[in-house]
Formats: C-alpha cells, structure tokens, sequence
C-alpha cells in the first residue's frame, strides 16, 4: 500500500483557501525587503560621488642635495577617481639607503654622497623619488695661508680643505694648484712648492665639481740666502783712528741685525761694532784678533763669517838722510821703515834721484852709478801690508871723485922741527879726514898726520 505523503509549503509562503498559488508571508516580505536593500547597496559602493584613492604622486621625482645635513621637503598628493585631491590621505614615507637621505614625513636630509629612492606609498598606491646627494665645492682654506721659502731649491707644502655649503669637509677634493708667476716658484700638482728665485709669487688652489669652483690664494715669498759679504779687515794702528769700516750683507729681506757670534774672540781693545755693523774704535793694544761676525735678517736667517783684525804699531819711516854717491862709482843704500804688517812697498812720491841711480819698490834701495854730479831733493813713501803709509824727504848728492893734490912734500932736518901746510884734496863732498892709507909706509920718526891733513914733528 503507497505511502502516503505530505506536501510541506515553504515557511514564506502559505496557501490561501480556494486559490492554487501561493501568497507570500510575513517572513517572504521581510526577506524580499532585506534583499532591495542589499542590492540598493551594491548600487551605492560604485557611485561616482564617493571618493576612491586612485593616484599617488610626489613633487618631483628627482632630488639634487649640495651639501651633507642639507634638507629637501617632499610632498606626496592622493586623487581620487575623479582627480581630486584626497585631504589628510594617510602616507608612509621610506628610503631605499638611510646612509645616503634619510626622510621624515618627506623632510629627506643628505646623509652621505651616493644615491637613494625614497618611496611615499598610500595603500596599494606608490610614487618614487631619486635623491642625488654631491657635496659641492662652497669654501677652501688653504694652510699654510702664506709662505716664506730661504734660497734657490728650498720646499713647502701646501694643502687644501674643501668643505660644502654646510661647512662639511669633502673628501679627496679635486684641487688645482698654480702659481704666478712660476719663475719665482713653482708648484706640482700634489701642492709641492719650490723656489725658483728671489721674489714674490701667488699660489693659488681651485677646487671645483658638480659645476660650482672656489678658490683660495696664498702669497709666496722667497728671500736669497742670508751672506756676509764683506771678506777682509784693515789693521788697525796702535793709538790711530781706525775710522768706520762699514760690514756688508746681501739676501734675506735686507734688514739686519750684526753683533760678533757667540764663541768669537773678542776685538782689539779699544774697538767696537754696533747692530748697524760699524766698527770703529781707536786701537789700544799691538794685537790679533779671529773674530767672528753675525748678522741676522729680518726673516730669521742667520750667517756668520770669521775674519782677522790686528793692530799693529805706527808705520815709521827711519832713514833720515842719505850718504852722497860718488861721480862714476857704484853706490846702493838701503831705506829703512819701521812698524806696519805685511811687508813694505816704497815708492817715490815726487823729485828725481840723480841720473844712474834707481829706487828698488821692492826692497827700498837705491842703487847704481851716478853719472851726473849734482845735489838732489827727493820725497820717499812706504805702505805697509796693513794699509798704512808714511814719508820722509830727503837729499842726496853726487860728488866727484875724491883725490888728493898735493904732490910733493917738503923735506925735513934731522932734529928740527918740522911743519908743512895742510894737504889739500878735491872731489866727495863735505869735509875731509886725513889718515894714512892702508899698506902705506910710515912717516919718518917724530912725525905725525893728524885728520886735518897737517904734518908736524
């Protein structure tokens, strides 16, 4: 027998009686009304009205940063789907290198020379920027500011530090280094400076990079070598006025300081030099001093020379008169000077000795054979080694040559007396002395010849 089966209407629907289809529900129509108001819904989330993030962008996508600590704001703009711009969108700021730019709300700072993305991102949107950090060139000191080189060949070294606008050093700078003008010194690339010659010049060091150059110059000075230039000192005269002798220097900056250098001896007594490098004094002791001489420029150089000085006695001129030559015969006298150093050289000052005779420059003598008799004034002069000089007038005569006239004598008487008139002689000059001459026999007994040529007995 068939089951017999129930049919069941759905909770929403309910059979009235006498009709086949089916009336809704209280629960039908309540469904029916949450289903419109889904749909209605869907409808609203697609409206054109509502805004939706559609795009991100930022205020430049590239960044250029000169200096280290230097700050650039970037600004990062939401629009929606009708390209209007979404206020108070939230945005997350980041940076692919913090060694490089660092970023804080967009406020990116360079960190360090090299390149970094920073990246603002809103939901799924996001937008790149490329930041550039290069320090620039902006200030350059160079030290030492200024140079002082002594002599030919003498070296400096100069170096540059380059900082950006910050005030933040850039490592291993591209720096340039001149001079002007170069024939005075010169300069390598590495900031070696030498001096070519005594002078003034201008080193000047260019750093540049990234478009931007700044420069810096340093003067140069070179001074010659600082030396005494005066080698050798009069003597001084015992008791004389040694005057002012004027010690000279060349090289430094021409200014000078002299005194005499620490381990020196002494000067001669009576003597003294000033810092302008006179010395003068009047000598007070027959001396030898090894004195050794200062001077310092105003540029720090110091030289030193050792030079003697001695004193010595007054130069004399001793002969003072001269021995007649004889008419014919050989005739040589030497002069005789006294005092000085250095050996003597004479000279005749003014007059003519008697023709045949000559003076030695040499050894002081006169010396020859008169040809001419006659009386001559002459004026002699010797120098010293030491520079000091003397002279004497003097005269000297030729004379014929002597001889004796008297011929005969008359004969005398055994034990009477006996006396003749003086014998009588001619030629040589000034008095005569009579004698008997050498190898001659001797007068007869009881006579004599006194010296006025008188014989008595």
């Amino acid at each position: 027998m068939p089951r017999l089966m129930r049919r069941h209407n759905p909770p929403f629907v309910r059979m009235r009686p006498g009709r086949s289809s089916p009336v809704p529900s209280q629960a039908a129509r309540l469904l029916a009304a949450v289903l419109v108001v889904a749909v209605g819904c869907a409808e609203t989330a697609t409206d054109p009205d509502v805004p939706v993030p559609t795009t991100i962008a930022l205020s430049t996508p590239a960044v250029a940063i000169g200096a280290i600590g230097s700050i650039v704001q970037l600004t990062a703009t939401v629009k929606d789907q009708n390209q209007t711009v979404i206020a108070g969108a939230l945005i997350t700021w980041a940076t692919s290198a913090p060694q490089v730019a660092s970023v804080d709300s967009g406020r990116v700072t360079g960190e360090s020379n090299g390149t970094a993305t920073i990246s603002a991102t809103s939901g799924s949107l996001r937008a790149d920027a490329v930041v550039s950090v290069q320090q620039i060139p902006a200030m350059i000191t160079v030290s030492p500011d200024s140079l002082v080189l002594i002599g030919e060949g003498d070296t400096a070294l100069v170096t540059a530090a380059v900082a950006d606008s910050g005030g933040t050093l850039i490592e291993d700078p591209d720096v340039a280094y001149t001079t002007d003008p170069d024939s005075v010194a010169t300069v390598t690339p590495e900031g070696l400076v030498t001096a070519m010659a005594a002078g003034s010049a201008t080193v000047r060091a260019v750093a540049s990079g990234n478009g931007a150059a700044v420069e810096r110059a340093v003067p140069v000075t070179v001074y010659a070598l600082l030396e005494i230039t005066t080698t050798d000192l009069p003597s001084g005269v015992l008791g004389v006025d040694y005057g002012t002798v004027l010690l000279d220097a060349e090289g430094g900056n021409g200014s000078y300081a002299w005194s005499l250098a620490a381990a020196s001896e002494p000067l001669p007594a009576g003597m003294s030099l000033s810092a302008a490098g006179e010395l003068n004094g009047r000598p007070t002791a027959v001396e030898a001093r090894d004195v050794a001489f200062q001077v310092v420029s105003g540029d720090g150089q110091v030289a030193v020379r050792h030079m003697p000085i001695g004193v010595t006695g007054l130069l004399v001129l001793v002969t003072t008169e001269l021995p007649n030559a004889g008419l014919d015969a050989p005739y040589a006298h030497s002069l005789v000077a006294a005092g000085g150093t250095g050996g003597y050289v004479w000279s005749l000052l003014s007059g003519s000795l008697p023709a045949g005779l000559a003076l030695d420059s040499a050894s002081g003598q006169i010396a020859g054979t008169a040809t001419t008799p006659g009386s001559a004034e002459v004026t002699v002069g010797v120098t010293s080694g030491d520079g000091q000089a003397a002279q004497r007038a003097l005269s000297l005569s030729v004379n014929e040559a002597l001889a004796v006239t008297t011929t005969s004598l008359p004969d005398g008487t055994q034990y009477q007396p006996y006396t003749t008139e003086p014998l009588v002689a001619e030629g040589g000059g000034g008095s005569y002395a009579w004698g008997l001459a050498a190898g001659s026999d001797p007068l007869p007994p009881g006579l004599t010849l006194d010296s006025t040529g008188t014989i008595t007995g």
